[in-house]
C-alpha cells in the first residue's frame, strides 16, 4: 500500500469520516483525481447517447464529470462533502466559461441531501468504492429513490480485485449486481475500460426498469 493511500485511509477513518475527505483535499492527498473525465464518458456525451434532463455526480471532487455532462439539454449537479473540492470545481467551471446554471456544485451528504428533483442520470465513478461496506445497501436504496423509473445509473467498477481494507475497497461486477438487481436495476451496456483506468475496470450502464 502506498503512503498516500495509507494517509487517506487514516484521515477518512476507512471512508466513514466525511470531514476527512475535506482534509485530504486541503492536503493535496487526492490520488483518485485523474485530471479529466474518462474517454468513454466523453464519447457517450459526444454521441448524445446519455439521458437528458438532470444528472447527478456524487463524490464529484474537482468536477470534471459534471462539466463533461453539462449541456444545453442537461443540468449536471456535482455533490461532494468537501468545501475545498467544491471551491476547486467552481474555479474550474468558471475558467472554462461553463454556465453555473448547467453545472452546479453543492455540499452535503449523499444519503440525506434534500434534492429538489429525481434524476434522469446518475454517474458514479469512484464513489461506491470509497464507501465503507456497511453503507452499500443504503447506497443502492438511495440510488433507487433518487433516479426516475426509466432513468440510468452509470457505474465504473474499479478497482476490481480481492483484498481487504479501503478506501478504495475491492470491487466486482457481482458485488454491484448483488445490491442493484434486487431493487429493479438491469444492466444493458458493459465495456472493459482497463486501458483507460488500469489495472482493471468495467464501465456499466444500468436502467431502473421498475421499483421493488
Amino acid at each position: 500500500m502506498s503512503e498516500t493511500i495509507s494517509r487517506v485511509r487514516q484521515l477518512t477513518e476507512k471512508g466513514a469520516k466525511m470531514e476527512g475527505w475535506d482534509d485530504c483535499w486541503k492536503a493535496g492527498l487526492t490520488p483518485w483525481d485523474r485530471g479529466s473525465s474518462l474517454p468513454v464518458l466523453c464519447e457517450l456525451c459526444k454521441e448524445d447517447a446519455l439521458p437528458k434532463g438532470y444528472a447527478l455526480v456524487p463524490g464529484c471532487g474537482r468536477g470534471y464529470d459534471v462539466l463533461t455532462l453539462a449541456s444545453e439539454s442537461r443540468v449536471a449537479i456535482g455533490l461532494d462533502c468537501s468545501e475545498e473540492a467544491k471551491k476547486q470545481a467552481e474555479q474550474l467551471r468558471d475558467s472554462r466559461g461553463i454556465s453555473s446554471e448547467r453545472a452546479q456544485f453543492v455540499i452535503g451528504n449523499f444519503f440525506d441531501f434534500p434534492f429538489s428533483q429525481k434524476f434522469d442520470l446518475v454517474y458514479d465513478l469512484t464513489f461506491f468504492c470509497a464507501l465503507p461496506p456497511e453503507s452499500r445497501s443504503s447506497w443502492a436504496t438511495r440510488m433507487k429513490d433518487i433516479i426516475q423509473v426509466g432513468g440510468e445509473l452509470v457505474t465504473v467498477i474499479f478497482p476490481i480485485g480481492d483484498y481487504e481494507g479501503g478506501p478504495p475497497y475491492a470491487m466486482s461486477l457481482d458485488l454491484y449486481r448483488q445490491y442493484l438487481e434486487p431493487l429493479g436495476f438491469e444492466s444493458f451496456y458493459m465495456k472493459n475500460i482497463s486501458d483507460q483506468l488500469p489495472p482493471s475496470s468495467i464501465f456499466v450502464r444500468w436502467k431502473l426498469c421498475h421499483l421493488k
